[in-house]
């Protein structure tokens, strides 16, 4: 992970600065990477934001090509679970709330929160 990544976090304007960085060819272990730094480093505002712009469409569009969720979304699913009330309000409410969610999706976020202790 470039180390660009591990301050981007703190910096102003940290949205349109990982826009840049291409984040829709991002592999699926560059998303766990990424969620590890961007969990730990930024408040609850700050994380549920960057669930639902990037970590959530990654989700949805690897459930949907591979008819699976990948090993490593997976687990950035279940490190973003270390902010709860941003999963819930990044992740859980927006695919609820999206009207077309699949049983799939439903039942492989849900797992996550059957793992996990909340």
């Amino acid at each position: 992970l470039p180390k660009v990544m591990k301050i981007l976090p703190g910096m102003a304007g940290w949205e349109d600065l990982l826009g840049l960085t291409g984040p829709d060819a991002w592999t699926p272990h560059a998303f766990y990477a990424i969620t590890r730094v961007f969990a730990s480093n930024l408040n609850d505002v700050r994380a549920q934001r960057f669930f639902n712009l990037y970590l959530l469409p990654a989700v949805r569009n690897d459930i949907q090509t591979n008819h699976k969720l990948n090993y490593h979304l997976y687990q950035a699913l279940r490190k973003a679970l270390y902010k709860p009330a941003a999963w819930y309000k990044g992740i859980l409410l927006p695919l609820a709330a999206s009207g077309d969610c699949t049983l799939r999706e439903a039942t492989i976020v849900a797992s996550v929160l059957t793992t996990r202790r909340v």
